[in-house]
């Protein structure tokens, strides 16, 4: 049901510049919805992982990178704060601005603080495990938003924002 939802706002917003923090399935998947002039970039900590996932993906928009986090965690939700992580929360800042963000990594609540800066008026960002209660305190920076919650009988939660975009246009 997440997946559908993503594929829906993809498919709606046709956005030009998008940016994933977490690589991974969603890397493979996701990129297929979007303009054949389109681009996806992917930031993940876990070199091994972005690895793996850039030899798998065979779409030319789509770019991996790999940005390393502090060899130790200070976060006692094992989500990583911005200090463990700065260089990956940061990385993003040097592509300019974003029609659509997926926040799906580590660190969620500083990437969606930045988010916030690296959006379009009218993009989407989308968090992914939004029913995970710690990552609401940054759910303020956006003006209008959307907390999608046990939805066909899931007890997971997409959270889906944009500083203009009304949510009830672009969610049905």
């Amino acid at each position: 049901e997440e997946m559908e939802v993503i594929e829906n706002l993809l498919k709606g917003l046709r956005p030009q510049n998008c940016l994933e923090w977490g690589t991974g399935g969603s890397t493979l998947h996701f990129p297929y919805f979007l303009k054949k002039d389109a681009t996806w970039i992917s930031v993940e900590h876990d070199r091994d992982w972005a690895l793996k996932v850039k030899h798998s993906c065979r779409d030319g928009r789509v770019q991996v990178f790999h940005v390393p986090a502090n060899p130790t965690w200070s976060d006692s939700n094992g989500d990583g704060t911005y200090a463990d992580l700065a260089d990956y929360i940061e990385f993003p800042r040097k592509f300019g601005k974003f029609d659509f963000i997926l926040v799906d990594g580590r660190a969620r609540k500083d990437c969606l603080k930045l988010a916030h800066e690296l959006i379009n008026d009218n993009g989407v960002v989308v968090l992914h495990d939004a029913e995970r209660e710690y990552y609401h305190s940054s759910f303020g920076f956006f003006k209008n938003q959307i907390l999608l919650s046990g939805y066909r009988g899931s007890v997971k939660a997409l959270w889906v924002a944009s500083k203009e975009q009304n949510m009830h246009d672009i969610i049905d």
